[in-house]
């Protein structure tokens, strides 16, 4: 692939303004794809948790677009060589998603439904393009996960649970990867400052805020039933239960999982263990992802305490070692 279109900078030479405020996309190299994805946009502020995320986890080099280089057009050879799908624009395509879907009248639930199929087919294209040799897909993708928008980290990450688990195949792939892209669209509503709040200490937050969280995934399958009804039966499921666990102490229903069918359980543990992931992340001591997975695991707890099948967490690790995911 020609890279001559963008140069490699450091931390130190990231272009700003007097406000730090960035002048020009950031963006990282991702090579399972070839393709380049912005991880910070013009006009952001390169904040300390993406300094944090250059220095503690396995990423590339930063790179700028070179001077000179032809202008990103939509359809053109230089625009292809960028990666959207993976990168923060679709955390904003999302959001319009979700005010298409609860326009009074509910009239853009067509058009809506194909944006999230491509944007389904998209990720699953990157993070899994061959289900044959999908190991070694897995396992270095999994190390680019802080530089990838929410959907595309949990898609990569839940198949990767599946994977391990071997209740993977074409449709299941498919599933999840809708699931990550709808099971949050609630969140919109909720500021980023309440969510992350959630995450660290969900205490901290007044009781309506607390319920508006623990009820999002209700409000999501609420809306996939009523707006996306091509949606699989699998799919409705994955995103109603993402939260819920093994010994019954999830939300919305307080579900004990364990006779959910493969699919969920995997599912579950994988968004429990994202969840771990990002709450250090935010309080600036990130983890790897084996040291979440240990934490997970639970090997004391009696099988009905836990909270995921131990099965379950010891064949992701297995499927990892000797591999040191960030």
């Amino acid at each position: 692939m020609d890279l001559k279109s963008f140069e490699p900078i450091s931390c130190t030479q990231i272009p700003r303004d007097e406000n730090g405020i960035c002048t020009a996309d950031l963006y990282v190299f991702l090579p399972t794809p070839k393709k380049f994805i912005v991880f910070v946009s013009k006009g952001q502020r390169f904040s300390h948790t993406h300094r944090l995320t250059m220095e503690k986890h396995i990423v590339p080099a930063l790179f700028v677009r070179a001077a000179g280089a032809p202008v990103l057009e939509t359809g053109s050879a230089e625009m292809d060589n960028v990666y959207q799908v993976l990168g923060q624009g679709t955390t904003q395509t999302l959001s319009n998603i979700f005010k298409m879907l609860t326009a009074q009248g509910g009239t853009n639930s067509k058009e809506a439904l194909v944006k999230l199929k491509k944007l389904a087919d998209d990720i699953i294209s990157v993070v899994a393009p061959d289900i044959e040799d999908i190991k070694a897909k897995m396992l270095q993708n999994a190390q680019y996960l802080w530089v990838m928008n929410d959907a595309a980290a949990l898609t990569t990450l839940t198949i990767m649970f599946a994977a391990a688990n071997e209740v993977i195949s074409s449709q299941p792939l498919h599933d999840l990867a809708a699931a990550c892209l709808v099971m949050d669209l609630p969140l919109v509503k909720m500021s980023q400052e309440h969510v992350l709040a959630y995450l660290t200490d969900p205490n901290t937050l007044p009781e309506e805020i607390r319920k508006e969280y623990e009820n999002h995934p209700l409000h999501a399958y609420q809306l996939v039933k009523s707006q996306l009804k091509n949606f699989s039966d699998a799919t409705c499921q994955l995103v109603m239960n993402h939260h819920e666990l093994n010994n019954g102490t999830g939300f919305p229903r307080m579900l004990r999982t364990g006779g959910s069918f493969a699919l969920l359980k995997v599912f579950a543990a994988a968004v429990n263990t994202f969840d771990i992931l990002k709450r250090a992340q935010h309080l600036g001591t990130p983890i790897t992802l084996q040291a979440a997975l240990l934490h997970l695991s639970e090997p004391k707890a009696e099988a009905h305490n836990r909270r995921h099948n131990k099965d379950i967490i010891d064949k992701v690790l297995a499927y990892m070692a000797p591999t040191r995911v960030a």
